[in-house]
């Protein structure tokens, strides 16, 4: 399995469900709008409604139109910031670490994914 695949989730809003992805993109506009990704993973943990939809956006690719972000702001509302939350903290975790590889992910290249001699 791909390394770009790693860090990849998919939240669930009522019957729509976005997919982040790990991108260098998504986590620099995550760092510009917390201070820092260990700072956002602090700020949804509060949640706020607002900056976890901020993370939706930013994983998913989505913009920031204001269209866009009431939409988002309101499935977050709707699903229950509360639900959203552990979700994004997944996603943040992975941006935290993103050469890191899940348990399944690292039986497919074997333990240590370092080449046989």
């Amino acid at each position: 399995m791909s390394k770009t695949l790693h860090g990849t989730v998919t939240v669930t809003l009522g019957d729509e469900e976005i997919t982040l992805k790990p991108t260098l993109k998504a986590a620099l506009a995550i760092e510009r709008q917390f201070g820092g990704l260990t700072d956002a993973y602090r700020a949804i943990g509060t949640s706020s409604i607002e900056r976890v939809a901020f993370v939706i956006q930013a994983g998913a690719g989505m913009g920031t139109k204001r269209e866009i972000t009431e939409s988002v702001q309101e499935k977050v509302f709707n699903a229950g910031v509360v639900n959203v939350v552990p979700q994004c903290v997944a996603y943040i975790s992975a941006l935290l670490n993103p050469a890191a590889k899940s348990e399944s992910e690292d039986g497919e290249e074997g333990e240590g994914n370092a080449p046989e001699a």
